[in-house]
């Protein structure tokens, strides 16, 4: 599930800050590679970034704190492997 924690707009720009909640099912790409689905959960903020030209969508972003991730399915992002 996810949840919207809270949005600001400010000109052609909209920040929105969530706060989701997944089962780790799918492979998920890393710079250290692709990680099997582990079925483990996981909670994590992100955020993104809306912005548009003309009132047409122009980019869209999002960051994530992948550390976080990592480590609530089992992975060392220091060694590289999982525990």
């Amino acid at each position: 599930s996810t949840k919207m924690r809270s949005s600001v707009a400010d000109g052609d720009t909209v920040v929105t800050e969530f706060y989701g909640r997944r089962t780790h099912t799918d492979v998920f790409q890393t710079p250290m590679g692709p990680l099997s689905a582990t079925g483990r959960s996981v909670e994590s903020p992100f955020c993104q970034i809306t912005s548009f030209r003309n009132g047409k969508l122009y980019r869209d972003r999002m960051y994530f704190d992948v550390l976080t991730i990592l480590g609530q399915i089992g992975v060392d992002p220091s060694a590289g492997s999982a525990r």
